[in-house]
């Protein structure tokens, strides 16, 4: 919210109050210490103590609210642009501007132009805070972060901006004495103009600023489409039910969620979050990276060095937190795809960071699918490369579909009480139950069975506990491989709760770690639950019927 007039005040009875919407915490250009209102005080410029009971406005000063709630900012999507600080028109290379998960932060790259004084190679981040209309010009107040920013003094900008309509080429224009003008173009999307302080006086027009720009829409990233079989379920989970998947808009994005689950923590990404762009120095007329006459201080390798270094910098912002951000992920390009494969080079976006990741599914189940992901790159070519995607040495991410299996409720021994024996397709052609000689029942804990598989000798089974206390597992992927020769036909079983993980040892790690072998079959079973047990232990080995364990 925007405070630019300060004198209007409401009479009740003899006193009066600011009105309650402008009562908050501001900020004040050239004024150090927060300005608060509240009620009939105006911080240290006074205290209301009469109103004329009319509806006029005395402008003062221009106050930015420091808690303010951003808004989305008027310029969607990924643009390159052209800017110019006083000293002619950086163009080439060209800069960009990149979206983020939320549409009210923008990602600025500004390039170094080696024949423009001034152009420098930075990245500026802002959150957008308000915007209005005053007259024919739009406005945007915005709080840019950048790493000399050492004050709201530094991060608060005033913007003026207009929408191109037919990008007519521009009529000769004499420049104010001390702005710059944007040249003309038939390309422009956007112009922009920017204010050399925390105000938003003398900014009248986009064509004059500190700093002006023109912003161009960039290509889309997205080319291809999510496989019909992924997408056939819309939503998918974590076994954890810590994570969703969404796939939206014409099943060409998949959005990353944390799901809300006021007792956990956040779960970790579901791959390596990209490096944060380094936050540069952004302020007007400091580190320059170009000098008089256009040349650089430095060679060029130098250069480019030093701006390959700025952008692989760990320096974390306080207007981001990719660690709890949504993830948009959009279909790049379709390297490989098959019924129940897909290897798919990526656009990813976290918070303000984004890059090309290479991602593979694999369908495991109708309702189970795995994912692999490698790590970053800005170059779509070099996703999939061994370099940045090394199959053999990333984790697997095991997600179901959402609302698959009915859960049950079933009276259960203490959670804390042994249990001795497993029986397989007994009571009911799809679980497990674990047995105990407890007091109270002789089961106590089930398992009802969605789908399973094998990779490389070692069997993969995914279950949802039919009994559960608050705090217990959503659902359970239970690993094991039977043992070698001269075993005795054991089979060594652990589990975990959150993924079917590889560098898990059946029988020796895991949430739960057991060696079960067989002792005979269910002592009683119709001809139909024959059928159906068939099914399930055609999943899980033809061992498993009734199997006494040891822990």
């Amino acid at each position: 919210m925007i405070l630019t007039v300060i004198s209007k005040i409401i009479s009740r009875k003899g006193w009066c109050h600011f009105p309650s919407r402008w009562e908050g915490t501001w900020f004040q250009s050239g004024v150090r210490t927060p300005i608060i209102i509240s009620e009939d005080r105006l911080s240290t410029k006074g205290r209301c103590i009469a109103s004329d009971g009319g509806d006029k406005f005395l402008v003062v000063d221009d106050m930015f609210r420091v808690d303010a709630d951003p808004v989305p900012c008027p310029f969607a999507g990924a643009f390159t642009f052209s800017y110019n600080r006083g000293h002619g028109e950086c163009t080439t290379p060209p800069s960009s501007v990149e979206s983020c998960t939320q549409d009210s932060r923008l990602l600025l790259r500004y390039q170094a132009c080696p024949d423009v004084y001034g152009s420098e190679s930075t990245v500026e981040e802002l959150l957008c805070l308000a915007t209005w209309k005053e007259g024919s010009s739009r406005y945007l107040v915005g709080k840019v972060h950048h790493s000399h920013a050492t004050s709201n003094e530094d991060r608060y900008r005033c913007f003026v901006y207009e929408k191109s309509q037919t990008n007519p080429p521009l009529g000769p224009m004499l420049p104010s004495p001390g702005v710059t003008l944007v040249p003309s173009e038939t390309t422009v999307d956007f112009r922009v103009a920017q204010s050399g302080d925390a105000t938003c006086n003398g900014l009248f027009s986009p064509m004059e600023g500190s700093r002006t720009m023109a912003l161009r829409k960039a290509p889309s990233p997205i080319k291809c489409s999510f496989p019909s079989w992924l997408t056939a379920h819309s939503r998918w989970h974590t076994l954890d039910y810590r994570r969703s998947y969404q796939f939206h808009a014409r099943n060409t994005t998949l959005r990353i969620s944390n799901a809300s689950t006021p007792d956990d923590s956040a779960p970790p990404p579901p791959f390596p979050p990209p490096p944060p762009p380094a936050v540069g120095s952004g302020t007007d007329g400091a580190d320059r990276n170009v000098g008089p006459g256009g040349h650089h201080r430095g060679n060029s390798v130098h250069h480019r060095g030093r701006h390959q270094q700025l952008l692989q910098q760990v320096a974390a912002s306080p207007l981001s937190s990719p660690q709890d951000a949504e993830m948009r992920v959009v279909c790049s390009e379709a390297v490989e795809v098959t019924g129940d494969f897909a290897r798919l080079v990526t656009h990813v976006t976290m918070g303000c960071h984004s890059g090309f990741v290479c991602m593979t599914f694999y369908k495991r189940d109708s309702h189970v699918i795995e994912v692999q992901a490698g790590s970053y790159t800005h170059r779509p070519e070099e996703a999939c490369q061994p370099s940045h995607f090394d199959e053999a040495a990333l984790p697997f991410v095991t997600l179901v579909s959402e609302g698959h299996g009915v859960r049950k409720r079933r009276n259960t021994c203490n959670d804390e009480e042994d249990f001795t024996s497993l029986a397989v397709g007994c009571g009911s052609s799809d679980t497990m139950e674990f047995r105990s000689a407890c007091t109270r029942a002789d089961l106590i804990s089930a398992y009802s069975c969605h789908g399973g598989w094998e990779d490389n000798g070692t069997h993969f089974l995914i279950t949802t506990p039919l009994s559960r206390t608050s705090h217990g597992a959503r659902r359970l992927c239970f690993i094991y491989r039977e043992g070698g020769p001269g075993s005795g036909g054991v089979i060594h079983f652990s589990s975990s709760p959150d993924s079917c993980r590889r560098n898990v040892l059946p029988g020796v790690e895991g949430a739960l770690a057991f060696n079960v072998t067989n002792v005979g079959q269910c002592m009683e079973m119709s001809s139909a639950s024959k059928t159906a047990i068939h099914k399930l232990l055609s999943l899980i080995g033809p061992l498993l019927l009734l199997l006494l364990m040891s822990r």
